[in-house]
């Protein structure tokens, strides 16, 4: 059990236990009903029963909680599940043709990730996943792994600064909706600034995105742009070639 780290003079982050059950279903439950149909699938919706599976026997959930009138108040929320050789990608429903070059041994997802509205902007996604990053390498689980839709631009953008890539690209098998698969490699960094980069809508240009992670380009970073339909390009570099490439954009 992870003791109680204050992150903010306000904010704390810690464990959750079956007692915080709860909260948890109230805080996604709040923040689903307020977001817009077409964002409600950023938010991987779970039963209490899959919560107290990923507490107890499946993983470990961390929570960031606020001082309200006296009581905890959650915030901010996330799981790392821990593959199991009857779970080997802990539902990350990659399509039935990709697999993984990680061994379930190896390997962290980090699912639901969630933010409460009031509290975004304060870089608790980051410190969710640097805090998910220390239990994972302490459980010596150091290829981690998100999947998320390429339309989350915030989340994608709040993964890659930690350092992750996207490598894998493909459609959610429950809803058909376009998602990328990142990774990083906690023991170690990959650099490719030295590399050119084709730069991508994610959302628009997903298709083409797709056919360059699968011959050996990875989707390195995110920068701002007005001229994205959905205000951000993926910059994708070929790193396994090592060498510079010509810009499509």
């Amino acid at each position: 059990m992870l003791n109680t780290k204050h992150i903010t003079k306000d904010l704390t982050l810690r464990t959750l236990g079956l007692s915080d059950l709860h909260k948890l279903m109230f805080l996604q439950n709040s923040i689903v009903v307020q977001l817009p149909e077409t964002r409600k699938n950023f938010v991987a919706v779970k039963t209490e029963l899959e919560f107290a599976d990923r507490m107890t026997n499946l993983g470990v959930m961390q929570g960031v909680f606020t001082q309200a009138a006296g009581s905890e108040q959650l915030v901010a929320y996330s799981c790392i599940a821990l593959p199991t050789p009857q779970w080997p990608t802990a539902d990350l429903a990659l399509e039935s043709h990709v697999t993984l070059p990680y061994h379930h041994s190896e390997l962290a997802v980090l699912q639901s990730c969630v933010v409460d509205s009031d509290y975004r902007g304060q870089g608790l996604l980051k410190k969710m996943i640097a805090n998910a990053e220390m239990i994972c390498a302490a459980k010596g689980r150091y290829n981690v792994m998100a999947k998320l839709s390429v339309a989350n631009t915030d989340s994608l953008k709040g993964f890659m600064s930690q350092g992750y890539s996207v490598k894998l690209a493909g459609q959610a098998l429950n809803d058909g909706r376009k998602v990328f698969f990142l990774h990083k490699d906690i023991l170690s960094d990959c650099d490719v600034s030295g590399l050119s980069a084709v730069k991508l809508d994610p959302a628009s240009d997903f298709a083409q995105a797709k056919q360059l992670l699968e011959n050996g380009y990875i989707g390195a970073g995110i920068e701002r742009t007005t001229k994205a339909a959905h205000g951000y390009l993926l910059k994708m570099v070929c790193a396994q070639q090592r060498m510079p490439i010509l810009n499509c954009a």
